[in-house]
């Protein structure tokens, strides 16, 4: 289960033109996420019990690992690509004003997540 990101935004320092329209974005945000998976039995037992404490544990039908459930906060950055088609930008002072029609044909995809990284009391600012 994913939450709404929060603290997130575009990091426009690090922007990059690549040429014919198409600008390289930065972006990080945090999220909640709540996780199910499967631990070792004797990894959990291992565990301190301050990290143990925070996995909701369930028996399923395996005599060696538990069924967990645990929540996350997470760092994300990544990249997205914007294409705006500037050929049809007007050139010289009209040029900030004829940008709204073209902002409103621009194509935004996703083009990696560089890193995710799970927010802990060591790793929060």
């Amino acid at each position: 289960m994913l939450d709404v990101p929060t603290n997130g935004g575009l990091i426009w320092d690090e922007a990059e033109y690549y040429g014919d329209g198409v600008i390289s974005m930065p972006f990080e945000f945090e999220m909640t996420v709540l996780a199910d998976f499967y631990i070792f039995k004797s990894d959990w037992y291992c565990m301190p019990e301050d990290k143990s404490s925070q996995i909701s544990i369930s028996e399923y039908d395996n005599k060696h690992y538990f069924e967990a459930e645990q929540e996350f906060e997470l760092h994300v950055r990544g990249t997205i690509a914007i294409s705006l088609d500037l050929s049809r930008a007007a050139h010289g002072p009209e040029f900030v004003s004829s940008l709204g029609p073209i902002l409103d044909t621009m194509q935004i995809e996703m083009s990696e997540i560089e890193e995710v990284t799970v927010i802990t009391d060591e790793t929060a600012q």
